[in-house]
């Protein structure tokens, strides 16, 4: 018998007695190397030293062998670069028929914990030996269970890691360990693809009327080929009378779109503009969908719901967005919590990661909300100086205003296919001032050296780099080749279920609703229509209306049947103090006058033609009485009066004319009636300025 057989363990033997005579061989060697060591009570790392200068190899290795002999291990013992094919060769001795290795993966499947590998061995063994399965492989009486069946062995069949995470979780956590679709942004311009998504802000603030501290909402609009935020839109999550939560729906998702669209455009090229959005929150339903296509070739693409069943036989999911789908995206909402995780009332990116004292400070801040009104009632004065423990929504509207600014200005990104779109500058070092290569290219070259020679010779000495564009750059650059949207397109988008009938009353349309805004917004009822024409909108009309909370300064309006008849202007407050939007204000209300007035004008024009009938009528009568010497006194000064009042009629008219693009409403220009003297003519000022206020 060799030394091998002396060290082993009882469930050690059969894996020994499988392998090839050269293994044993070599772990017999490496047990007769340690023979010296095995055989004395103490002193085992002296002695290993020994040996291993001996023997010229290293004292981990000779304590290593040591453990493993001492614990039977000598599987151990084997050098897998000399003695691993020959460890194949054994094990191939107990190869596992499919059948039995498709018993043990379906077994593992069942099992949702990593653990579950090791209960479905037990399980397994349990139903052989309850005559539940069978298997053809002999029963090895040591072991207590078939041959080839032992735990360690049955672990290399365990099922792949896709596989076990579809049945354990589903197609959306197994697609990490699948390959990924690549795309690369190099070679697409601004605006021919916008990625939308909505996040959820990992930190709370006060909003009016809620008690309750409340987590903000918002919805992301990326432009992909600059990688700039573009377009957002924020809402506050807030409780319902019911206990129920109010978040992002897709009524604000159609508003930011819009907002998007009017504010910086589409692509009305060959190259059109594509939304890459999901079936989710941030949605764009075939309904609104394919009338934006019809109309500007405007493509919304999905990312899908993984709902469909991992495998066959399993139940549907509820369905969930593909977040690979807006990787671009993604990226950005890592980078914006980051920024805002310094803020008070962190909530965690998890349930798991929530803070210990998000409990006691919710509790606070409702205390201090209790506290607020009731100052509210007995000191007015001070309620608005209470300290609260998170920030206001408006605050924290005002910050992200800033945030997103600074992300979109970085400089120090990495952000791909951006060397691969040129999307760099080369900058000059002069002293100690870096130039851009626009500002370095407009300065005058050294005396007898043209600007390339003097370029090469910069870069020659080193001091010139290449900067990367920030998104920001990109995106102004690309953002004129955009066309805006026309207004006929935000009815489309917003659609009648987010329209609002509203009624003209004293020249302005009027919007109160608390989900836009505090207060009410006042617009001027004068449209611009989709053709550029300006129109004024009668007083007690009623029309159908859009606001839009993320773009306040137009209201769209629409007819009863929802088209779209044009834009009106927002009529904002101006401060007292500021005399720049004072002057602004009475212009606006100028202009809107002169409007009225023109309108006016039209309006009123039969009666000026009445007037000048009955004043040219009265002058021939005049005329003729004027040669009887009798009333030729009385008859001259009615006449001057006739006179003016012709004059003054007919001076409105022409300026009517004047004024009035294609306007043609006066006919052939009247002229006083043939005969009247001069000096009548001549004395009629006193008169019409006596009866302007009649004209």
């Amino acid at each position: 018998m060799n030394h091998a057989v002396s060290y082993l363990t009882p469930s050690a033997v059969r894996a020994y007695s499988d392998l090839a005579d050269e293994a044993k061989k070599s772990i017999d060697e490496r047990l007769r190397f340690l023979e010296p060591v095995l055989s004395v009570a103490k002193g085992h790392c002296r002695l290993l030293q020994q040996l291993a200068q001996r023997d010229g190899i290293s004292f981990a290795t000779a304590h290593r062998w040591f453990s493993a002999a001492r614990s039977g291990d000598l599987m151990a013992l084997v050098d897998a670069r000399k003695d691993k094919q020959l460890w194949k060769l054994g094990e191939e001795r107990t190869l596992l028929p499919s059948a039995d290795i498709a018993l043990f993966q379906s077994y593992a499947l069942r099992f949702q914990r990593n653990g579950g590998i090791a209960a479905a061995h037990r399980n397994m063994i349990r139903d052989l030996r309850d005559g539940k399965i069978s298997t053809t492989q002999p029963w090895d009486d040591l072991c207590g269970h078939p041959v080839g069946w032992g735990l360690r062995n049955l672990r290399r069949h365990r099922p792949s890691d896709y596989e076990l995470k579809s049945m354990r979780q589903g197609r959306v956590a197994a697609s990490g360990d699948r390959p990924q679709v690549l795309t690369t942004r190099a070679g697409l311009r601004a605006g021919q693809y916008y990625v939308g998504d909505d996040v959820w802000h990992d930190h709370l603030v006060h909003f009016p009327g809620q008690r309750t501290p409340v987590r903000p909402v918002e919805a992301s609009i990326l432009d992909l080929a600059s990688a700039a935020l573009v377009q957002w839109g924020m809402r506050p999550r807030t409780t319902r009378a019911d206990g129920t939560r109010e978040n992002l729906t897709e009524r604000e998702v159609r508003w930011v779109i819009a907002a998007c669209l009017r504010r910086h455009g589409y692509r009305a090229d060959e190259l059109g503009t594509t939304w890459l959005v999901e079936k989710g929150t941030f949605a764009l339903r075939d309904v609104i969908a394919k009338p934006l296509f019809d109309a500007f070739g405007i493509r919304v693409e999905t990312s899908g719901i993984m709902s469909d069943k991992a495998w066959l036989g399993a139940y549907g999911s509820r369905g969930g967005g593909n977040p690979r789908f807006k990787t671009w995206l993604e990226s950005i909402h890592n980078l914006r919590h980051n920024e805002f995780s310094a803020l008070a009332g962190q909530v965690g990116m998890n349930r798991d990661h929530r803070p210990e004292e998000h409990a006691g400070l919710v509790r606070y801040a409702e205390r201090v909300s209790d506290t607020e009104e009731r100052l509210a009632l007995i000191a007015p004065e001070l309620s608005s100086k209470i300290a609260r423990p998170v920030q206001t929504y408006v605050e924290f509207l005002d910050l992200c205003d800033r945030v997103y600014g600074y992300i979109n200005e970085r400089k120090d990104h990495k952000l791909e296919g951006w060397a691969e779109s040129g999307h760099q500058v080369v900058q000059y070092l002069l002293g100690e001032t870096l130039l851009d290569e626009k500002t370095f290219l407009a300065l005058p070259p050294p005396p007898g050296m043209d600007m390339s020679r003097w370029g090469v010779s910069l870069a020659e000495r080193g001091l010139t780099r290449l900067r990367v564009k920030s998104p920001a750059e990109v995106w102004a650059a690309g953002r004129k080749e955009l066309t805006v949207l026309p207004s006929y397109g935000v009815s489309i988008i917003l659609g009648a279920d987010l329209g609002r009938e509203q009624v003209v009353q004293a020249g302005e349309l009027v919007w109160q609703d608390a989900d836009l805004t505090h207060g009410e917004l006042r617009y001027f009822a004068e449209i611009t229509t989709p053709e550029g024409r300006r129109e004024l909108l009668k007083n007690g009309e009623k029309y159908l209306v859009h606001a839009n909370p993320f773009f306040l300064d137009e209201l769209c309006v629409s007819d009863a049947k929802g088209r779209c008849l044009g834009i009106a202007r927002r009529h904002d407050r101006a401060s007292r103090a500021d005399r720049d939007a004072m002057r602004e204000q009475m212009g606006a209300v100028a202009a809107y006058e002169a409007q009225l007035q023109d309108a006016l004008a039209k309006k009123a024009e039969p009666i000026m033609r009445e007037r000048m009938a009955t004043a040219q009528a009265n002058i021939g009568v005049l005329e003729t009485a004027m040669r009887t010497k009798e009333t030729n006194a009385e008859a001259r000064a009615l006449q001057r009066e006739n006179n003016a009042l012709a004059r003054k009629v007919q001076a409105r008219a022409e300026a009517q004319d004047r004024n009035e693009e294609n306007n043609d409403f006066l006919g052939t220009e009247q002229k006083p009636a043939t005969g009247v003297s001069a000096s009548v003519t001549g004395s009629a000022t006193t008169a019409a300025e006596e009866i302007s206020d009649y004209v």
